[in-house]
């Protein structure tokens, strides 16, 4: 039998190194790094539960790098709790669109807020439209490339939401079709 070297990650993000651990909401720091996820246009989004924001970095990716700013937060050094639509309370997974549109589970608030490109998003950046109907605890989403459909992970209910595609929400609203987990067979 061959032994395996095991994998080493060769750059960090939310730290300024492999061994450091700040919590403090900052532009280089992350306290509960939950959903990870690369948009179209090359820019890694990762939600942080703890600090209420999803920061977004810009490639190229170096270890330590600071976030070129947050969803969630009037700036990259706060941590507010809040139900507007700019605000977080336990933002979890995260998806994207074709379109480059970025969904997140705000887990605490029973909605998912979509937020416009993530080229145009800054800090501060009101949601373009929050799905709520039926909605509770979510802490998934995934919105498929094919079809444009919307699924959401929706734990306080154990059931998986199908929206149609945000170009259909955002003229006929928040309308959901609910399927038991059990049932769902993709």
């Amino acid at each position: 039998s061959q032994t395996q070297t095991p994998m080493r990650a060769d750059l960090v993000l939310g730290q300024s190194s492999f061994t450091s651990r700040v919590t403090d909401a900052s532009a280089r720091t992350m306290a509960v790094p939950f959903g990870i996820i690369f948009s179209y246009n090359g820019r890694l989004l990762v939600s942080d539960n703890s600090l209420n924001r999803v920061l977004v970095f810009d490639p190229p990716f170096v270890s330590g790098m600071a976030a070129s700013r947050a969803l969630g937060q009037a700036d990259l050094n706060s941590a507010v709790v809040g139900t507007d639509l700019n605000r977080f309370n336990g933002p979890r997974h995260l998806g994207v669109d074709t379109d480059d549109r970025v969904y997140v589970t705000d887990n605490n608030n029973n909605r998912v807020l979509i937020f416009a490109q993530t080229a145009l998003a800054q800090n501060d950046a009101r949601a373009a439209l929050a799905l709520t109907r039926g909605v509770n605890r979510p802490i998934a989403v995934f919105v498929s490339p094919q079809t444009g459909e919307i699924w959401v992970g929706n734990a306080g209910a154990n059931q998986a939401l199908r929206y149609p595609k945000f170009d259909t929400l955002a003229i006929g609203g928040d309308q959901s079709q609910t399927r038991n987990l059990a049932s769902v067979y993709i």
